[in-house]
């Protein structure tokens, strides 16, 4: 039956969903939906198999999540949905309690936020912290015993090795209550001095836990990122000044450039560590994040801020001010991906982004009413205007500020005052005070109300409905955007190194220095140690496990779904059942309603007292109405019938097509125990 059916069922939605975006884009309407709706049952397949997973046994499930696919490049399940976007998979109850385990690390899953910041401020409250150094149904911390219950038997332990991990020794039935499971928990340990007392880890164990954690490390890099922005605006306002000034640059421009250098060392050190084998498709990996291409320009920046900063003197060192300013307000705009961590912030932060799409498809649409209302008003009011730079100012500038209420109506109405401005050009030329007066024209104010209607309450308007259909959209799913977001945020922090910066240049050292001695003495332990991924690190035995786990999900949910389909096409076959039943029954009412019409003329003939023409015309008419009236009803009833019976015959052909896939299916596992016993 294969293996990593979840991860093949993930590749095919996402390679549809591919193949459909370059349909679309071509114009192939009916060929998109169809490869849409087919990636869509794909993933429908990938959740099921998944949520029947996770009804069984929820540890096994999230190993399978970040279980090692080699027949899909090395990438874990999670990894897989989070590339194609797939939201649906990503939301659901096994991702996400998978990524809480991971987020909070081995500290418990109820600590509070309040707790992890106030111990990350003052150490001495990490006591207070319990801890969960073991996953739950693998070992005991202090013992090191196996914790399996025997009522539990219908589960596979991840961590037994014995025996074969044959398909028939992992049983999938279904319990009778999910509360009836004897589903064992995460246990949690209070901090000790020395770990020795029972139930308890050690202090330096415990400050271990915290500092590596997640969430620890994401509040720890904020903290010092706060503190950097800090330092960099002190830098701006105080202390910016060109080379030729003493002790410029100072020591606290320096401290930024290093502190800026340990920030993109970490940039590189997610590009060199992803999962993509070759350079070309690593750079392309990280590039496929938003927040990662935003980075790239704002380094490139700073470089450009350091070049600028030793070549331009004097009035050009405006420049380079000029340059420090866009730059730190990028690395504050930076900071919004923090807020991705809350459940209410997040997606707010998702929805600015869909709306910087909107506002630049609105600029697109402004730019033609915009110049063609510049152009049109600069040559009415400044006829034969110098070919200069200026021009084009003169062209943007007034329209843009209009539209916002500045409407330089003296100017337009050619009304300026002529102490201020002249229209004679040498007297422009000799006085540099004076400007060049407008010239009065009747068209201009015109011009400027109809301007004013469409941008103001055209365009904006048009710009806030697309504003709304952004908010709309993502406000109707925005617990689903939000969690899926929440993965890259959740991946990042877990592989970066616990020291934030400019200390990290520490850990990076470090890593270095493992990576260099693992070229050397080629140990596979230390390689993996070097540079830590999400990737679990499983046995043969447990990945064999994990395939079997996965494969009776798989054939449980498709026994499910065929029996809820049958059960549904039996309801079908009950109602035509029935309605073929009434059908007969009002047929039986019409033969006698039509033998009953046959005898009645012979009654009435013997009871009438009218002459005989008389009578048999008149009943003649009664009856032949009578007859065609029930003749039509009975067409109508027997082509009822027709329809019931083929959609019957339809329903017997199906039953008989599943009967024959079981069959074949239950064949193919024969012949598999067959040449496994072989």
């Amino acid at each position: 039956m294969g293996k990593g059916h979840i991860g093949a069922a993930l590749s095919a939605s996402a390679v549809l969903m591919d193949l459909s975006k370059k349909a679309q884009r071509k114009e192939e309407v009916d060929l998109a939906n169809d490869l849409q709706r087919h990636a869509t049952d794909y993933e429908t397949l990938a959740i099921g198999v998944l949520t029947e997973c996770y009804n069984k046994d929820k540890e096994m499930s999230h190993k399978l999540l970040n279980r090692e696919l080699a027949h899909w490049g090395g990438n874990t399940l999670l990894a897989l949905a989070s590339s194609a976007q797939q939201m649906d998979f990503m939301d659901q109850a096994c991702c996400q309690t998978k990524l809480n385990e991971i987020w909070m690390g081995k500290m418990a899953m109820h600590t509070p936020t309040w707790k992890i910041v106030l111990s990350l401020l003052v150490p001495f409250f990490i006591p207070w912290i319990k801890f969960s150094p073991a996953e739950s149904g693998t070992t005991n911390v202090k013992t090191g015993s196996k914790l399996r219950s025997r009522k539990n038997s219908n589960k596979v332990d991840p961590g037994c090795t014995d025996g074969d991990p044959d398909e028939d020794d992992v049983e999938f039935t279904r319990s009778k209550s999910r509360r009836g499971r004897n589903a064992e928990k995460r246990p949690t340990y209070s901090v000790g001095c020395t770990g020795s007392v029972k139930d308890t880890v050690s202090l330096v164990s415990a400050a271990f836990y915290f500092y590596t954690a997640p969430v620890t490390k994401f509040f720890m890099q904020q903290t010092f990122y706060l503190i950097y922005l800090l330092l960099f605006s002190l830098l701006i306002l105080t202390n910016l000044s060109p080379t030729t000034v003493p002790n410029s640059p100072g020591l606290l421009e320096y401290v930024i450039w290093a502190w800026t250098s340990t920030l993109i060392i970490e940039e590189i050190r997610q590009v060199v560590t992803t999962g993509s084998r070759s350079l070309r498709y690593k750079i392309a990996d990280w590039f496929s994040s938003t927040w990662n291409k935003f980075d790239f320009v704002m380094y490139f920046f700073v470089m450009m801020c350091v070049i600028l900063r030793y070549t331009l003197q004097g009035d050009s060192f405006e420049y380079a001010r000029m340059m420090y300013s866009v730059t730190i307000t990028m690395f504050f705009l930076r900071f919004l991906q923090a807020f991705f961590v809350n459940r209410q912030i997040g997606p707010k932060v998702i929805m600015i982004q869909g709306m910087i799409g909107d506002v630049l498809f609105f600029l697109i649409i402004f730019a033609v009413f915009l110049l063609g209302y510049g152009v049109a008003t600069q040559a009415l009011l400044y006829p034969n205007s110098p070919l200069e730079w200026v021009l084009v100012k003169q062209v943007v500038y007034k329209p843009y500020w209009q539209m916002f209420g500045e409407l330089f109506l003296e100017e337009s109405e050619g009304e300026m005052d002529t102490s201020t401005c002249s229209s004679n050009t040498t007297a422009l030329l000799l006085n540099s005070a004076l400007v060049q007066c407008s010239h009065k024209n009747w068209l201009v104010p015109v011009f400027l109300a109809v301007y004013l209607i469409l941008t103001n309450v055209l365009l904006l308007n048009l710009l806030i409905a697309m504003f709304s259909y952004t908010f709309n959209k993502v406000q109707d799913q925005s617990e689903k955007v939000w969690r899926f977001y929440r993965f890259s945020l959740i991946y990042e922090f877990f592989t970066r190194p616990a020291l934030p910066p400019p200390f990290i240049i520490i850990a990076h050292a470090v890593r270095a220095f493992k990576f260099c001695f693992w070229r050397c003495c080629k140990n596979e332990e230390t390689q993996s140690t070097a540079f830590k991924t999400l990737e679990s690190s499983l046995s043969k035995q447990e990945v064999d496990k994990l395939t079997a786990f996965e494969k009776n999900g798989m054939e449980n949910y498709l026994m499910r779904t065929a029996r809820e389909s049958r059960e549904h096409i039996h309801t079908k076959v009950t109602s035509a059942g029935e309605r073929i039943e009434r059908v007969i029954e009002e047929l039986e009412e019409i033969k006698d309603e039509v033998e009953r019409i046959k005898d009645e003329p012979e009654s009435n003939m013997e009871a009438t007292t009218l002459p005989l023409p008389d009578v048999t015309e008149s009943l003649g008419s009664v009856n032949q109405d009578k007859l065609q009236e029930q003749i039509v009803r009975l067409e109508q009833r027997m082509q009822q019938m027709m329809d019931l019976m083929e959609e019957r015959l339809a329903v017997r052909q199906v039953d008989e097509k599943e009967d024959e896939y079981h069959k074949a299916h239950t064949d193919i596992e024969n012949v598999d125990a067959q040449s496994e016993s072989l």
